[in-house]
């Protein structure tokens, strides 16, 4: 007699319910502009942050997040200078940041405090 292999059929390990709020895959979609205050605007922080300035004020920056909040002294610090024109895109607590590199989004997270 020949041997006989035994197939068994792959599982695949993906949990029934991934997020609160999502169950029967009902997705609830909104635009951005849905989200927004309306004294607050979709705007962008800091590009050229200059040398690191340990008075300074802290700058987020999408390592800061991308994968989770890191501690806080461990963030990048800008000199007021710098920091002064871009008062408009200080994050207050349940902010939405994201994260675009050329055209396409690469990360997000809600702002919570730091």
């Amino acid at each position: 007699m020949g041997a006989t292999k035994i197939l068994h059929k792959k599982e695949t390990l993906v949990p029934k319910l991934r997020f609160k709020g999502f169950e029967n895959n009902q997705v609830i979609t909104k635009s951005i502009s849905d989200l927004l205050n309306d004294d607050k605007k979709i705007t962008y922080g800091i590009v050229q942050p200059g040398e690191y300035d340990p008075n300074g004020v802290i700058m987020i920056r999408s390592q800061d997040y991308s994968t989770g909040w890191n501690d806080v002294r461990t963030m990048y610090k800008v000199s007021k200078a710098i920091d002064k024109p871009y008062q408009r895109s200080r994050v207050i607590k349940d902010d939405i940041i994201i994260t675009v590199v050329g055209g396409n989004v690469e990360s997000s997270q809600w702002f919570q405090n730091i």
